[in-house]
């Protein structure tokens, strides 16, 4: 695994207009895995797609991960209303509740952006 701070593909991509992340939990550690790029203004907005339970499982909350993306100076600038599973599965793992995020960043950058399509697996 790569982190996006150390992929070759993002060298000489000035600015990155999306990052859309969905990764089962583990959504905190792509966000630290991209803080350099972040802190040099080269991503403007974040998709997260989460869920609380599998967030759980990483050892870490909803909170937390919202509490993640303030710190790197992105407000929420959209969001879906919170689900919840049906009741019948009231004791599964979905029935825990989900929502999708968009951050936007504060400060928008100066630097026009550079259409790139890539894709890291």
């Amino acid at each position: 695994m790569v982190s996006l701070d150390r992929s070759d593909a993002l060298h000489d991509v000035p600015v990155i207009d999306m990052v859309k992340i969905d990764v089962e939990g583990s959504e905190p550690d792509v966000v630290d895995g991209m803080k350099g790029l972040i802190a040099a203004g080269r991503i403007r907005r974040v998709l997260c797609e989460f869920n609380s339970g599998w967030l759980k499982m990483n050892n870490t909350s909803v909170d937390q991960l919202a509490d993640q993306f303030r710190k790197l100076g992105f407000d929420a600038e959209s969001k879906t209303p919170w689900q919840t599973g049906p009741p019948a599965m009231a004791d599964s793992f979905m029935s825990r509740t989900c929502c999708t995020v968009i951050a936007a960043r504060l400060a928008a950058s100066a630097t026009s952006p550079k259409r790139v399509r890539c894709s890291i697996a």
